[in-house]
Protein backbone atom coordinates (compact mmCIF):
# COMPACT_ATOMS: atom_id res chain seq x y z
CA UNK A 1 0.00 0.00 0.00
CA UNK A 2 1.38 3.44 -0.91
CA UNK A 3 1.45 6.34 1.34
CA UNK A 4 1.67 8.76 -1.37
CA UNK A 5 -2.00 9.24 -0.93
CA UNK A 6 -2.02 9.28 2.35
CA UNK A 7 -0.25 12.07 2.25
CA UNK A 8 -1.24 14.25 -0.67
CA UNK A 9 -4.76 14.24 1.27
CA UNK A 10 -2.61 15.53 4.16
CA UNK A 11 -1.68 18.31 1.74
CA UNK A 12 -4.83 19.28 0.71
CA UNK A 13 -5.65 19.34 4.10
CA UNK A 14 -3.32 21.83 5.38
CA UNK A 15 -3.92 23.87 2.40
CA UNK A 16 -7.30 24.09 2.95
CA UNK A 17 -6.80 24.88 7.14
CA UNK A 18 -4.13 27.46 5.62
CA UNK A 19 -7.04 29.11 3.67
CA UNK A 20 -9.45 28.92 6.34
CA UNK A 21 -6.96 30.76 8.69
CA UNK A 22 -7.03 33.51 6.32
CA UNK A 23 -10.78 33.54 6.30
CA UNK A 24 -11.11 34.02 9.83
CA UNK A 25 -8.40 36.91 10.31
CA UNK A 26 -10.32 38.60 7.55
CA UNK A 27 -13.38 38.23 9.22
CA UNK A 28 -12.05 39.47 12.65
CA UNK A 29 -10.32 42.71 10.52
CA UNK A 30 -14.08 42.66 9.12
CA UNK A 31 -15.81 42.51 12.38
CA UNK A 32 -13.39 45.34 13.95
CA UNK A 33 -14.30 47.88 11.13
CA UNK A 34 -17.96 46.91 11.90
CA UNK A 35 -16.96 47.90 15.44
CA UNK A 36 -18.48 44.17 16.82
CA UNK A 37 -15.67 43.01 19.26
CA UNK A 38 -17.58 40.29 20.40
CA UNK A 39 -16.95 38.66 16.97
CA UNK A 40 -13.91 39.94 16.71
CA UNK A 41 -13.12 38.59 19.24
CA UNK A 42 -13.80 35.15 18.48
CA UNK A 43 -12.24 35.32 15.34
CA UNK A 44 -8.67 36.75 15.91
CA UNK A 45 -8.06 35.22 19.38
CA UNK A 46 -7.82 31.58 18.13
CA UNK A 47 -5.43 32.91 15.58
CA UNK A 48 -3.26 35.42 18.06
CA UNK A 49 -2.78 32.14 20.10
CA UNK A 50 -1.91 30.29 16.99
CA UNK A 51 1.06 33.12 16.45
CA UNK A 52 -0.54 34.90 13.95
CA UNK A 53 1.40 38.89 14.20
CA UNK A 54 -1.92 41.00 13.01
CA UNK A 55 -4.29 38.80 15.39
CA UNK A 56 -2.19 39.41 18.17
CA UNK A 57 -1.40 42.86 17.70
CA UNK A 58 -5.70 43.54 17.26
CA UNK A 59 -6.05 40.98 20.19
CA UNK A 60 -3.53 43.83 21.98
CA UNK A 61 -5.54 46.56 20.83
CA UNK A 62 -8.85 45.03 22.28
CA UNK A 63 -7.50 44.86 25.59
CA UNK A 64 -5.74 47.86 25.55
CA UNK A 65 -8.80 49.65 24.26
CA UNK A 66 -11.69 47.78 26.69
CA UNK A 67 -13.16 46.67 23.39
CA UNK A 68 -15.33 43.24 23.38
CA UNK A 69 -13.08 42.47 26.46
CA UNK A 70 -12.90 44.44 30.05
CA UNK A 71 -9.64 46.77 29.39
CA UNK A 72 -6.58 45.02 31.22
CA UNK A 73 -3.06 46.46 30.56
CA UNK A 74 -1.30 43.71 31.11
CA UNK A 75 -3.34 41.44 28.98
CA UNK A 76 -2.48 44.35 26.53
CA UNK A 77 1.55 44.29 26.87
CA UNK A 78 1.56 40.73 26.64
CA UNK A 79 0.04 40.36 23.11
CA UNK A 80 1.84 43.59 22.22
CA UNK A 81 4.95 42.05 23.48
CA UNK A 82 4.39 38.92 21.27
CA UNK A 83 3.54 40.84 18.01
CA UNK A 84 6.99 42.86 18.24
CA UNK A 85 8.66 39.21 18.49
CA UNK A 86 6.75 38.38 15.07
CA UNK A 87 8.03 41.90 13.80
CA UNK A 88 5.48 44.41 14.04
CA UNK A 89 6.85 47.59 14.56
CA UNK A 90 3.54 49.05 15.75
CA UNK A 91 3.13 46.48 17.81
CA UNK A 92 6.23 47.64 19.71
CA UNK A 93 5.69 50.97 19.66
CA UNK A 94 2.23 50.20 21.31
CA UNK A 95 3.82 48.93 23.99
CA UNK A 96 5.77 52.05 24.51
CA UNK A 97 2.71 54.31 24.31
CA UNK A 98 1.07 51.88 26.68
CA UNK A 99 3.87 51.89 29.32
CA UNK A 100 4.40 55.76 28.28
CA UNK A 101 0.79 55.88 29.42
CA UNK A 102 1.12 53.83 32.68
CA UNK A 103 4.18 55.82 33.62
CA UNK A 104 2.76 59.42 33.33
CA UNK A 105 -0.73 58.24 35.27
CA UNK A 106 1.89 57.04 38.03
CA UNK A 107 3.70 60.62 38.02
CA UNK A 108 7.00 59.33 37.15
CA UNK A 109 8.15 61.60 34.40
CA UNK A 110 9.59 63.82 36.45
CA UNK A 111 13.22 62.79 35.66
CA UNK A 112 13.49 60.80 39.15
CA UNK A 113 15.53 57.27 38.70
CA UNK A 114 13.13 54.61 37.74
CA UNK A 115 12.68 52.08 35.76
CA UNK A 116 9.03 53.14 33.83
CA UNK A 117 10.80 55.46 31.47
CA UNK A 118 13.62 53.47 30.43
CA UNK A 119 11.29 50.58 29.07
CA UNK A 120 9.32 53.20 26.98
CA UNK A 121 12.04 54.43 25.64
CA UNK A 122 13.16 51.48 25.14
CA UNK A 123 9.77 49.87 23.38
CA UNK A 124 10.01 53.22 20.95
CA UNK A 125 13.48 53.05 20.38
CA UNK A 126 12.43 49.00 19.16
CA UNK A 127 10.09 50.50 17.06
CA UNK A 128 11.99 53.63 15.48
CA UNK A 129 14.36 50.26 14.35
CA UNK A 130 11.95 48.28 12.98
CA UNK A 131 10.11 50.72 11.05
CA UNK A 132 9.91 50.80 7.22
CA UNK A 133 12.15 53.34 5.66
CA UNK A 134 10.24 55.91 3.71
CA UNK A 135 7.66 56.06 5.86
CA UNK A 136 5.97 58.05 8.81
CA UNK A 137 8.63 57.85 11.45
CA UNK A 138 6.64 57.84 14.63
CA UNK A 139 8.96 55.77 16.90
CA UNK A 140 12.21 58.13 16.80
CA UNK A 141 10.50 61.83 17.76
CA UNK A 142 8.75 60.05 20.58
CA UNK A 143 11.41 58.56 22.05
CA UNK A 144 12.92 61.40 21.95
CA UNK A 145 10.48 63.40 23.93
CA UNK A 146 10.58 60.77 26.69
CA UNK A 147 14.57 61.39 26.33
CA UNK A 148 14.14 64.64 27.97
CA UNK A 149 12.66 63.41 31.23
CA UNK A 150 15.42 61.00 31.62
CA UNK A 151 18.98 61.11 32.90
CA UNK A 152 22.18 60.31 30.46
CA UNK A 153 22.46 57.11 32.13
CA UNK A 154 18.67 55.86 31.69
CA UNK A 155 19.12 56.81 28.32
CA UNK A 156 21.84 54.55 27.76
CA UNK A 157 20.41 51.63 29.58
CA UNK A 158 17.62 52.18 27.47
CA UNK A 159 19.48 52.44 24.34
CA UNK A 160 21.73 49.15 25.66
CA UNK A 161 18.36 47.06 26.19
CA UNK A 162 17.11 48.40 22.75
CA UNK A 163 20.58 47.05 21.17
CA UNK A 164 20.04 43.74 23.18
CA UNK A 165 16.16 42.70 22.11
CA UNK A 166 16.91 43.56 18.79
CA UNK A 167 19.83 41.27 18.32
CA UNK A 168 17.63 38.52 20.14
CA UNK A 169 15.15 39.24 17.64
CA UNK A 170 16.47 39.44 14.06
CA UNK A 171 13.87 41.61 11.88
CA UNK A 172 11.46 39.30 10.07
CA UNK A 173 10.17 39.62 6.75
CA UNK A 174 6.82 40.65 7.34
CA UNK A 175 4.45 43.25 5.57
CA UNK A 176 4.82 46.06 8.15
CA UNK A 177 4.74 49.02 5.76
CA UNK A 178 0.86 48.46 5.40
CA UNK A 179 0.32 48.99 8.81
CA UNK A 180 1.66 52.62 8.80
CA UNK A 181 0.25 55.58 7.72
CA UNK A 182 0.96 56.41 4.50
CA UNK A 183 2.35 53.47 3.01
Amino acid sequence: MSRLPIFALFGVLMVAVGAAGAQDIDKGYEALRRGDYTAALAEIKPLAEQGHAGAQYNLAKLYDEGRGVPRDGEQAAAWYLRAAEAGSWIAAFDLGMLYWGQSQAAGVMDGASNDALVRVHMWFGIAAAMEVVGCVAIGAPLRDVVAQSMTAEQIAGAQELTHIWLAAHPSKDVNVASAKWGC
